[in-house]
């Protein structure tokens, strides 16, 4: 059947300059004997040109190349990124593919033939955690002409994908050799004028962290042949972001880098391999370290032989974290802050804002932040956060060198910004509250009188009102706003009773409680958040205070109605009317919970004091039926919330909490 299929090829021969286009096989041949091998760590072995993530997603197939101009329609067909490679045609050709496949494409370090031609990859993975995500993944090596037979089959990505060959006969390049000089096989010189610093060696058969003179950490290994290589400890994080550098850490346990490269700065999947520097012998043990220089292609160390580590494994580690107000100049610091790409400009260094509604409005760092040099300046739909802390020099107040520490990345929608602040004056005032009635009005074009301190971001204009109390008893004052508003009360003195920005769920709303005497007076500030202003409706309630002072003991049973309540939270999606009873356990254990209602749909939910987290939340939909839940709980204070399910639930309930029997 092999051989039939073999006789069966068909090829895509658009033109006499494209790629040979492989016959896709029904089932994958079985292995046989060995009978030809080429691996990544021999001169004039299987080269991996590339071998990971293409430019495209959904094309697959497989493709050949036996000269220069089939390889340049070959990169295409396979999307392969970055230039293109020089191959010898004389002693190579090329086989790419192109396949859905994962983030963690493992190393390639040999390819074996056996008797009926097929050509196996032989792959080793690098370990940890890998994002398995679909993607386009481009393989492209080079392969040692001797060891293919006239006839032969590619599993480009076993065992799912076999494509048959015919290999043509070797002919002379269709074009002419590339003129670009090949980089220096040899970074060694007799001596260097000017070294960026002198370092120690390893011992034979170590790698060792060094660091220059502008403190730049590098890479000294020092091969058991003793060979030296000098490579740079940070690389560009990104191949459209030179500017952005991330650490080179070395894997004892595989032999490799973790970008994927081995010991002597090659990379095993083709691509860019790290920046290596000139060097120089000195007399005592010691090498002059010079500027970077091109790293001449050769094969990949095979990972047993890779290098022992002297010292530690990430470079650039014990340096004190500073804030950004004490970035020295010229230095290279560990800084609190992190690299914004703002909705427009460059990349800039400052500290995100942690608050979530100062989150939402955030359009990245101010225009006199520190400005990552090379970074474009552009508009963008969005703002991304690369996280603090990052490594970074300042000079001049731009940063030359930032070197990301960590992968986290922080999103923000960039909409809206903070509006321009009101100009500082007195209130606007507006007049009396009324129980039971609502007032109406509109903060827009007033002054910035007042600065509350339940509001992170001031510059909101506000108006004022008064209230004064028909009887004694508890009010609840409630805001509803077109806009993000925050409600205050103080006395006629001066000084501050509460303050609420937003009430629970709502950042249009706010709520306020406050107990007064008979004929005691209030004054309410209607005010906003970062400038934030706009149309709103005020209204003043009496409200039934919970019994016992809200205090909730074990085997009592207590009553409540929620109708004469307020909606102050909302976080069990729970929209109705609620009332909070505080509850210390003296004892862990379990405890069961029991409401009953008259009818309408009651909602639970347990909270530590002073934490927003929930310990339970639930609801029970059963008309009339008893809400019950057991829970765990630690000795300490809680808060017990009875809320409705939806705004129309609400009313009397009984509510107990006892010692669970065992």
């Amino acid at each position: 059947m092999f051989r039939s299929l073999l006789l069966a090829l068909s090829f895509s021969l658009a033109g006499c300059t494209d790629a040979l286009r492989g016959s896709p096989l029904s089932e994958v041949p079985k292995p046989v004997g060995v009978i030809a091998r080429a691996t990544s760590a021999e001169p004039g072995g299987l080269r991996v040109l590339a071998n990971g993530r293409s430019q495209q997603y959904g094309t697959e197939g497989a493709w050949l190349a036996t000269n220069e101009d089939e390889l340049r329609s070959l990169w295409r067909a396979v999307h392969a990124k970055g230039p293109l490679p020089r191959v010898d045609f004389e002693t190579h050709v090329v086989l790419g593919a192109a396949y859905e496949g994962g983030a963690c494409e493992p190393e390639i370090d040999a390819v074996e033939v056996d008797a009926a031609g097929t050509l196996r990859l032989s792959r080793k993975y690098f370990g940890g955690a890998c994002i398995l995500i679909a993607m386009g993944i481009a393989q492209v090596i080079a392969v040692p002409r001797r060891i293919l037979l006239p006839r032969f089959v590619y599993l480009a990505d076993p065992p799912h994908a076999a494509y048959a060959f015919e290999l043509p006969a070797a002919k002379p390049k269709a074009s002419a050799p590339s003129r670009t000089p090949p980089p220096m096989a040899s970074l060694e010189r007799p001596s260097l004028p000017a070294p960026l610093g002198v370092v120690a060696l390893p011992p034979r058969g170590h790698l060792a962290l060094r660091t220059l003179d502008n403190e730049r950490a590098v890479w000294v290994v020092v091969q058991r042949s003793g060979a030296i290589s000098v490579l740079s400890a940070d690389k560009p994080a990104y191949d459209d972001m030179p500017w952005l550098r991330q650490k080179v850490r070395w894997l004892s346990g595989i032999g490799r880098f973790d970008s994927e490269h081995d010991a002597a700065g090659r990379s095993v999947h083709g691509h860019a391999p790290l920046e290596a520097h000139l060097f120089a012998r000195l007399s005592d043990g010691r090498i002059a370290i010079g500027e970077p220089a091109p790293l001449a292609p050769g094969p990949i160390e095979p990972r047993t032989e890779a290098p022992k580590l002297e010292g530690p494994s990430e470079p650039y580690t014990g340096l004190p974290l500073l804030p950004i107000d004490e970035l020295p100049e010229g230095r290279l610091s560990l800084v609190d802050s992190a690299l914004v790409f703002g909705a427009s400009g460059p990349v800039r260094l400052c500290t995100p804002p942690t608050h979530h509604k100062l989150s939402d409005r955030f359009r990245g760092c101010p225009n006199n932040a520190p400005a990552v040099v090379g970074s474009p300046s552009m508009e963008r739909a969005g703002v991304t956060a690369l996280l603090a802390p990052v490594l970074v020099r300042q000079r001049q107040g731009a940063i030359d060198l930032a070197i990301l520490v960590s992968d986290g990345v922080a999103g923000y929608s960039a909409e809206g910004g903070v509006p321009r602040p009101a100009p500082r004056g007195p209130s606007r005032a507006r007049g009396a509250l009324t129980l039971g009635a609502a007032a109406r009005g509109n903060t827009s074009g007033a002054h910035d009188g007042f600065s509350l301190n339940c509001v992170i971001a001031e510059g909101s204009p506000d108006e004022t009102w008064t209230f004064t109390a028909p009887h004694a008893g508890l009010y609840a004052l409630q805001l509803d706003s077109e806009y993000d508003g925050a409600l205050a009360l103080y006395q006629p003195g001066g000084g501050l009773l509460t303050c609420n920005d937003d009430r629970a769920g709502y950042y249009s709303s706010s709520i306020v409680h406050v107990s007064l005497a008979r004929g005691a007076q209030v004054q309410v500030v209607v005010d906003g958040f970062g400038g934030d202003a706009g149309a709103y409706t005020l209204r003043v309630q009496e409200e039934a205070p919970l019994v016992n002072g809200g205090i909730l003991e074990i085997g009592r049973e207590v009553a409540g109605d929620t109708s004469k309540s307020t909606d102050d939270s909302a976080v069990c999606a729970a929209y109705g009317n609620d009332d909070e009873w505080l509850l210390e356990i003296k004892e862990a254990g379990d405890y069961l919970f029991r409401v009953e209602t008259s009818g309408w749909t009651p909602v639970l939910y347990i909270l530590v004091e002073d934490e927003t987290d929930t310990h339970a939340c639930v609801v029970e939909r059963t008309p009339r039926r008893p809400l019950i839940k057991e829970q765990d709980l630690m000795a300490r204070k809680y808060k017990i919330i009875v809320d409705g399910h939806r705004e129309k639930d609400a009313g009397p309930y009984r509510l107990r909490v006892e010692r669970k029997k065992p």
